[in-house]
């Protein structure tokens, strides 16, 4: 039992592929006309029709084997199998006028043991790349719903439908009509936030350059008529507006005398200067050692 089992003696499936697949099934029939199953059948009428069953199972199964490869007769068409197998068998009953109908399940279907940890380890792994699948998946939709709110699958399609037309050479404006409709009144989420705060600096731009044309169509008038007195009340103008700043400080200097502007040190620089020296001043441990001092008595004490 633990080599597993025998192809030559337990009986195997020949895939495709090349493959080797046991199989057990579970098989169920019914009488659908007594006549039929009666006059086809002899002695035990049961054992019989259990006989003929049996020998189209293994015929029928060999032949379907041998249509797929071992993975799919395992684990992906696992349903196909027993479809087909049910199909062909009552066709050939019918074929037969056997009377009876058969229902097929197929359970324990194993790879030899020599090669079931392959299997097994496929099977890890693409259970392993269905999860990820999955959570990317999951985390594709809240992504774009957090962009563009529900209407992103509209919303993706749409652009699809541009660049397949651009790449094609079609016309696009009645896309390009559509996409500007859905972006300014039906996207939500970032997006929708995006355009907002868009449009908003559109606006102030906008509102700049248009007062900047009513400036310049004010002020050109003057100009023609005379561009040095204009220059001059515009300069006198700007002065007014840089002194009358409260952040400026201003300084008189009367005429004649000279000025002197002393810039301190930046606090940071001076800090970092600091560091600097410190790290560079040798330290003697024998500074830290007293000095023993030496009395000399006076005369009178002596």
């Amino acid at each position: 039992m633990g080599r597993g089992l025998n192809p030559t003696l337990d009986g195997a499936l020949l895939t495709a592929d090349a493959g080797l697949v046991h199989v057990r099934w579970k098989v169920t029939y019914k009488i659908t006309d007594v006549t039929s199953f009666v006059s086809n059948f002899v002695g035990d009428k049961t054992e019989s029709a259990e006989k003929l069953i049996r020998v189209l199972v293994e015929t029928v199964g060999i032949q379907i084997a041998s249509e797929m490869t071992a993975e799919e007769v395992i684990r992906t068409r696992v349903n196909d199998v027993q479809i087909e197998m049910r199909r062909r068998i009552n066709e050939r009953l019918r074929e037969l006028s056997a009377g009876i109908e058969v229902k097929v399940e197929m359970y324990e279907q194993t790879p030899p043991l020599q090669i079931r940890q392959a299997f097994e380890w496929t099977q890890r792994n693409e259970n392993f790349k269905k999860q990820k699948i999955d959570e990317a998946k999951k985390e594709a939709t809240q992504i774009l719903t957090r962009a563009a709110g529900s209407v992103y699958k509209e919303l993706l399609n749409l652009l699809d439908s541009l660049e397949q037309a651009e790449s094609e050479n079609r016309p696009t404006e009645d896309l390009r009509k559509r996409l500007d409709r859905m972006l300014s009144d039906r996207v939500e989420g970032e997006a929708n936030q995006i355009i907002s705060e868009a449009s908003a600096y559109h606006a102030i731009v906008v509102g700049r350059m248009q007062s900047d044309v009513e400036l310049y169509r004010t002020l050109l008038p003057e100009y023609e008529r005379n561009p040095h007195l204009l220059i001059a009340r515009l300069w006198e103008r700007t002065q007014q507006f840089i002194l009358d700043n409260p952040g400026v400080r201003k300084l008189y200097k009367p005429a004649g005398t000279k000025l002197r502007i002393e810039i301190p040190l930046d606090p940071e620089a001076e800090r970092i200067a600091e560091e600097l020296r410190l790290q560079q001043t040798k330290f003697d441990p024998l500074e830290l050692i007293p000095r023993t001092a030496t009395i000399v008595p006076e005369p009178w004490q002596q």
